[in-house]
């Protein structure tokens, strides 16, 4: 007689059985740090830029006319034309967070969306050095990430 017994196709079956739930147990843990590699890169690159968009106009900012508002909105001018005397300045710029997103405010009542997924920023001035902390955040899957930044910036007298 040729063929198998019951017995044996039963443990074939739970042998396949094992190894296709130890490939499920490994493919779910792949997806899962999959899934938060690209949520820290995604963290990072909104924080990047969201900090770089910033820091071109902080660092032309003076000092004079540079306030922070409850510690969450800084509101500055820059130079638009330096050959004048006295220098001409722009317009109140102001960013803040609204709604997980990073804005710049100029004119007033004209937003642009300057950074995502940013929970919270903070601005704190010591004599002329301003220290912004960035915070982003993002929930992947009902799991929660977090990345904070903080840059020193020199402003100008």
């Amino acid at each position: 007689m040729k063929g198998f017994t019951l017995v044996e196709i039963m443990i074939t079956l739970l042998i396949l059985g094992v190894l296709c739930g130890a490939l499920m147990v490994i493919f779910s843990a792949s997806k899962s740090a999959y899934d938060a590699s690209m949520a820290s890169a995604d963290l990072q690159a909104s924080g990047r830029q969201a900090l770089e968009a910033m820091n071109r106009e902080l660092r032309q900012s003076d000092l004079s006319t540079l306030t922070i508002t409850g510690g969450n909105r800084i509101n500055l001018r820059i130079p638009t034309d330096i050959a004048a005397s006295p220098a001409t300045l722009s317009g109140m710029i102001s960013y803040y967070v609204s709604n997980n997103q990073l804005l710049r405010e100029h004119p007033v009542g004209i937003t642009r969306v300057i950074g995502t997924n940013i929970s919270q920023i903070v601005f704190s001035l010591t004599n002329n050095q301003l220290s912004v902390t960035l915070t982003a955040s993002k929930t992947v899957r009902q799991r929660a990430y977090t990345l904070a930044v903080k840059e020193q910036i020199l402003i100008r007298n």
